[in-house]
């Protein structure tokens, strides 16, 4: 449990640097393959609700739960970053219920948006 918090100390980097950089990589992976499975197998909607589904969980569970066991102040940093995960799901679920399916622009901008959150947070 420890181990981002050695990692950071280690590379001489922020916590949460490392934890929205290599341990959130490190979470979503298995996400990804499943996604990059389905859409081998042309079955984009299993894709997309299996990104969906993992980012709920974790935007309201992992908050959520721990909360709950006791709870957090939301320091402003965490507000941002909640309203960036929440402009990513609106970027990555909105345009396809009216077109029926995701563009490049929609990749293009979630990397934009994650550049963003990492340039507004650590420099």
């Amino acid at each position: 449990m420890d181990n981002g918090i050695l990692l950071a100390n280690r590379l001489g980097l922020p916590q949460r640097l490392v934890a929205l950089t290599f341990i959130s990589l490190g979470t979503a992976v298995p996400d990804v393959a499943a996604a990059l499975c389905a859409v081998a197998r042309k079955q984009p909607t299993l894709a997309l609700g299996n990104i969906v589904g993992a980012n709920i969980i974790n935007l309201l569970l992992v908050v959520g739960i721990p909360s709950i066991v006791a709870p957090m102040e939301a320091e402003p940093a965490l507000l941002r970053d909640a309203a960036a995960a929440c402009a990513a799901m609106l970027l990555l679920t909105v345009p396809p219920v009216f077109t029926g399916r995701t563009r490049r622009w929609q990749g293009v901008a979630l990397l934009l948006l994650l550049g963003g959150c990492l340039v507004i947070n650590f420099i």
